[in-house]
């Protein structure tokens, strides 16, 4: 995947939800979809009035990543494209007019967002949205106020309105378990979350080609059943992967858990 594939499949999958679109993903790490996310919210806020969002990561340095996603596609926003700017810092993007004097006249498109972090467990009580891009949240310390009851909350049931909460996995129990239990129900159809899944080995960044050929061990030949689209190179990273994780003793999961 790339992020511009990967915002296709926002998009596509996204928009065919009928009613409030509602989505949990559970993806590998680096393949785009923090940025695709951004795309897709992106586009929607410069495209339509109106479009108040928020964005939230799990920690101060994650949203900050996140923001910059957003402010790298208005810096290479072509200038016929680009709406009036009346934010762009660490905090808010704001697309409206900044001449005061002219505000009520010109208003802009009143559409922006705003970025906060999951630490904070008051973060996105402030205000009413019409879409939250919520990433990492399987490690939110705070799940149950900052995404249910704080975001949640801030966002109406209206068709135009969007919520995706995108992470990699952190578990059964803990942190973790929360989204694990959202991410179950959606699976069943009992959520009014969709889920959306992308496989690590769907990455060509999780391949490396051993230098010779491998011997498979009994639980590598049964994901091979499970998963025929595994290559040889993904189960040689994955090798290598669950080796590094061996020495961590501070989880409570096995390397092939975590994993």
């Amino acid at each position: 995947f790339t992020a511009f594939t990967m915002a296709d499949y926002i998009e596509n999958f996204v928009d065919a939800i009928k009613g409030p679109k509602r989505v949990i993903v559970i993806k590998p790490r680096q393949v785009g979809f923090s940025t695709g996310c951004g795309a897709y919210f992106f586009w929607k806020m410069n495209l339509s009035p109106g479009m108040r969002g928020i964005a939230m990561a799990d920690k101060h340095k994650r949203t900050e990543a996140v923001r910059r996603i957003y402010s790298t596609f208005l810096a290479n926003l072509p200038d016929r494209l680009r709406p009036m700017i009346k934010k762009d810092n660490t905090n808010e993007i704001s697309f409206d007019n900044p001449n005061n004097y002219k505000y009520r006249r010109i208003p802009g498109l009143n559409s922006g967002i705003i970025f906060e972090t999951a630490q904070d467990p008051n973060a996105g009580r402030s205000e009413g949205r019409l879409f939250a891009h919520l990433s990492e949240v399987a490690f939110y310390p705070y799940y149950l106020q900052t995404v249910e009851e704080g975001v949640g909350n801030s966002i109406p049931m209206t068709n135009e309105s969007t919520v995706i909460q995108e992470t990699t996995g952190n578990g059964r129990v803990g942190i973790g378990q929360h989204v694990f239990s959202l991410w179950q129900a959606a699976k069943r159809g009992e959520s009014l979350y969709k889920p959306f899944f992308v496989a690590w080995y769907e990455s060509e960044d999780y391949s490396i080609m051993p230098a010779k050929k491998l011997i498979l061990s009994p639980d590598e030949k049964e994901i091979i059943k499970q998963h025929p689209k595994l290559t040889m190179g993904n189960l040689y990273w994955r090798r290598l992967k669950l080796l590094s994780m061996s020495t961590d003793r501070a989880s409570l999961m096995g390397p092939e858990e975590r994993f």
